[in-house]
């Protein structure tokens, strides 16, 4: 792209302050015997405490409210706020790694959302649970002074399920309990609109090298103040 003079521009963009990337692991829940099927409330009656043949089979499915099956990368879908403390985010004084002091703000967030548990036994009956909610608070030191806000994206979301059974006398699989785990990976980056100016380089579009007869493109002259 062709440059034409130089000028100094006056925008406004997003400045970020702090940016961090990270894992959270989700403290994990466990659903015992027949009682907890029971809290699972599946929407059958075919799974039972025993089953013959074979294991029971776990999937853990990341969904909405309603148990509606979501894609937890797409926004919106894990929900990832800031907390609001009273009084504001609280100043804590850090020595950095370069040994430099500095002052750095706590900011605490709220990572939440909901999966079902498909279960299937050996005669191939599958059986979804009712929707699960889950839910998780960290704490952060961040460069995030009054006026920024926190954003916050999830790049990465894994659930995992697993249960296990023992035989009983009869030689039945016998359910035990289904454990589940849920791992995210998240990005906070802290944020503030801002007013820059810059010297830049205003450009032309390219030819691009087709017939015709398009105008070219007029940008106006900058006001000199």
């Amino acid at each position: 792209m062709p440059m034409i003079n130089q000028e100094t521009i006056c925008m406004t963009t997003s400045k970020v302050y702090d940016w961090i990337v990270g894992q959270i692991d989700v403290p994990s829940r466990t659903y015992r015997g027949i009682a907890g099927l029971e809290r699972l409330n599946f929407s059958c009656e075919e799974i039972s405490e025993q089953t013959e043949g074979g294991p029971l089979v776990s999937e853990c499915i990341p969904t909405d409210a309603a148990g509606n099956p979501i894609d937890p990368l797409l926004p919106g879908s894990i929900i990832c706020t800031e907390i609001t403390q009273p009084g504001g985010r609280r100043n804590v004084d850090v020595i950095l790694p370069s040994g430099e002091a500095a002052t750095l703000q706590e900011v605490m967030t709220l990572i939440s959302g909901h999966y079902v548990i498909e279960i299937s036994n050996a005669s191939g009956v599958t059986c979804t649970s009712s929707p699960q909610s889950f839910s998780v608070v960290q704490r952060f030191l961040l460069c995030a002074p009054e006026g920024t806000t926190i954003k916050c994206d999830i790049s990465d979301f894994e659930c995992f399920s697993c249960n296990s059974c023992s035989l009983d006398g009869e030689g039945n699989q016998q359910f035990q309990q289904l454990e589940v785990s849920i791992r995210i990976c998240h990005s906070l980056q802290v944020e503030r609109n801002v007013t820059l100016c810059i010297n830049a380089n205003i450009c032309q579009p390219r030819s691009a090298e087709l017939e015709g007869n398009c105008p070219q493109i007029s940008i106006p002259q900058q006001c000199t103040l």
